[in-house]
């Protein structure tokens, strides 16, 4: 995204932002809450229309593109709430990622669907209603349908919310993966540090809607401006991870 803005009435969400995902590699974006980091994902995936800026895939500009439009140029997402179809199994939750996204038929969207449920370990869940499942396998089953269509980016939106510390330790592996296994990038929006310092290669640290920093998990721990946005001041006390 290049100097993209997004205000809703007076309130500023986004305030001229440029960021640049790597392929594949993982990016994790944080900040307080209110930074802008749900609002950048929604305008990185065509949910939200920025106000001002624009929105770049390689050359190709995809400024005010529907969500769909977003998809089947290769930039999924998965969502804090799973938002899975409860009715439906959970191979069938996967594959109509690949139908809708890329058109496949049936037989071949359930085959490249069982194949991502055996990689991240819920083969064994594939028949069962996604409406049934734990909180933990419902979150890996939001990200396979991520991966099912063939993305360039991936955008996870704290993916680890509402997971245990061994759940976190299996998403952490996961997604340091992703990139090697279905050549993509992967931005990582995540309030648990821990999974953020651990699976990421860079960080980007958004604060009041503007870019304040970006770096290795290390310099973006240490860094005194990071500190005062979320601890109030630029003592020598670095974030937990």
């Amino acid at each position: 995204m290049e100097g993209v803005g997004v205000r809703f009435g007076r309130l500023s969400a986004l305030d001229g932002v440029d960021l640049k995902l790597r392929p594949n590699s993982v990016t994790g974006l944080i900040g307080p809450n209110g930074a802008g980091k749900t609002t950048a994902v929604n305008v990185l995936t065509g949910f939200q229309k920025p106000t001002s800026g624009k929105i770049f895939l390689g050359s190709q500009e995809l400024t005010g593109h529907t969500p769909e439009e977003f998809a089947r140029q290769g930039v999924t997402r998965s969502f804090q709430s799973g938002r899975l179809f409860s009715k439906l199994s959970v191979i069938d939750n996967v594959a109509s990622a690949a139908i809708g996204i890329r058109r496949l038929g049936r037989t071949k969207a359930r085959e490249h669907a069982y194949g991502i449920l055996e990689w991240i370990g819920c083969a064994d869940v594939a028949s069962a209603f996604a409406g049934t499942l734990p909180h933990g396998v419902q979150q890996r089953v939001g990200l396979a349908r991520a991966i099912a269509g063939f993305p360039s980016f991936i955008l996870l939106d704290e993916p680890a919310a509402g997971l245990g510390r061994t759940d976190c330790d299996g998403l952490i592996a996961l997604i340091q993966k992703i990139p090697s296994k279905f050549e993509c990038g992967v931005l990582l929006i995540e309030h648990n540090m821990t999974v953020i310092m651990n699976a990421c290669s860079s960080i980007v640290v958004f604060a009041g809607g503007r870019r304040i920093a970006e770096g290795t998990p290390a310099e973006v721990a240490h860094d005194a401006e990071v500190r005062r946005a979320y601890l109030g001041s630029a003592n020598e006390q670095t974030m937990a991870i």
